[in-house]
């Protein structure tokens, strides 16, 4: 537990690690710091994470929640500088359009380990190059046409995609 007013006198933090700490939700004190650039929140009991929690940090270069129990995610369209975002082992179902919005630099985005059985391009584009995509094999990753699986593949492998299906869909056409 992170007690109330703990955090808010770190104002120039900028590494946090709350991993292992059996939280159950992402505490309201990390909204205060502003400067952070990395917050790990692995291994504890967090179901839910909302906008407005993760809304003011918009410093963050790396966000990890790895082994909770998160259902669903917001798009974070204004992370820009986000280039780490692991959410592995999870509860996530599906995971909202244009999920990461445009990206400064690459990123790599960790879905795996997720009760996920497809993943819209649309989550995952505008992607720059050099990210990596990290899915279970068993996950579809499905484009609405032609061009929308260029853009993922990047035409000459500049993004990596570790899932053994890219589908394209007709119906949607």
């Amino acid at each position: 537990m992170v007690e109330e007013g703990s955090l808010r006198r770190l104002s120039n933090l900028i590494y946090l690690d709350l991993g292992f700490g059996y939280l159950t939700e992402v505490p309201k004190e990390v909204s205060f710091l502003l400067q952070l650039q990395v917050l790990t929140l692995e291994y504890n009991q967090i179901k839910e994470v909302t906008l407005s929690q993760i809304l003011p940090l918009v410093n963050l270069k790396w966000l990890l929640f790895v082994r909770n129990q998160i259902k669903e995610f917001p798009k974070l369209q204004f992370l820009t500088e986000l280039t780490w975002l692991d959410l592995e082992a999870n509860n996530i179902r599906s995971l909202p359009l244009n999920l990461l919005g445009t990206l400064s630099s690459a990123c790599e985005l960790w879905i795996n380990d997720n009760p996920l059985n497809d993943v819209a391009a649309g989550t995952l584009l505008p992607l720059p190059n050099g990210s990596q995509i990290r899915t279970n094999t068993s996950v579809f990753v499905w484009a609405r046409d032609e061009d929308e699986r260029t853009q993922l593949l990047g035409g000459s492998g500049e993004c990596t995609i570790r899932t053994k299906r890219i589908w394209i869909s007709s119906r949607l056409r």
